[in-house]
């Protein structure tokens, strides 16, 4: 839990690791949830990351859908809306 938000790697993702990564963080969100795992800043950065993976969520045949679509359950379970307002996203 504590490696894979290392700031460094957060920003550093290269395109094809941004999705597991984010699906990882996501879940991790879900076990925790309601606390946040990690303090402002790094949930701050962890939902850039998930909200970056979400640009061609329109795209129904790609192979990615099927893990964007786990993503968003999983934020919609924990209510992150709710942790973001209160990060002042």
């Amino acid at each position: 839990m504590l490696s894979i938000i290392q700031y460094k790697f957060l920003g550093e993702l290269c395109g094809g690791v941004r999705l597991p990564v984010a699906y990882c963080l996501s879940n991790t969100m879900r076990l925790t949830a309601p606390i946040p795992p990690y303090s402002d800043d790094i949930m701050r950065g962890v939902f850039r990351l998930i909200i970056e993976t979400f640009r061609d969520l329109d795209n129904s045949e790609g192979p990615t859908f099927g893990k964007k679509l786990e993503i968003r359950k999983a934020m919609a379970l924990v209510r992150s809306y709710d942790i973001m307002l209160y990060l002042h996203w």
